[in-house]
């Protein structure tokens, strides 16, 4: 993802502020240049209270994660396609949950 970023992909992603990340994560992100690309404005992220849908989009195609029945993300299966009237559908609720969104609150993290 940062090399992509670095050729001029934009990137922009939504924590859930109950999420929990890897021991080291932050180092990891130093020694990959994250933060200056964060601080350049190339790379955005925010924060919502709960993330239960997941959605991956690029120029040509998205696809869209439902939870499981225990409320976890199902990463067994998902919707995917190149259509475009479906993937402006998963840009349309990206964009509504960015718009609802809060800044991104590191603090909020847990290890």
């Amino acid at each position: 993802m940062i090399k992509r970023v670095k050729r001029g992909t934009k990137y922009r992603h939504i924590i859930s502020e109950n999420a929990y990340i890897p021991k080291g994560r932050k180092k990891l992100l130093e020694k990959s240049g994250f933060y200056p690309l964060l601080e350049s404005g190339k790379i955005e992220r925010r924060m919502l209270n709960s993330v239960d849908v997941s959605v991956i989009l690029n120029e040509t195609s998205a696809g869209i994660m439902f939870p499981d029945l225990s409320g976890k993300p199902d990463l067994r299966s998902m919707f995917y396609s190149q259509d475009e009237v479906f993937r402006e559908w998963c840009l349309d609720y990206f964009k509504h949950c960015w718009n609802v969104s809060d800044p991104f609150k590191e603090f909020k993290l847990k290890e």
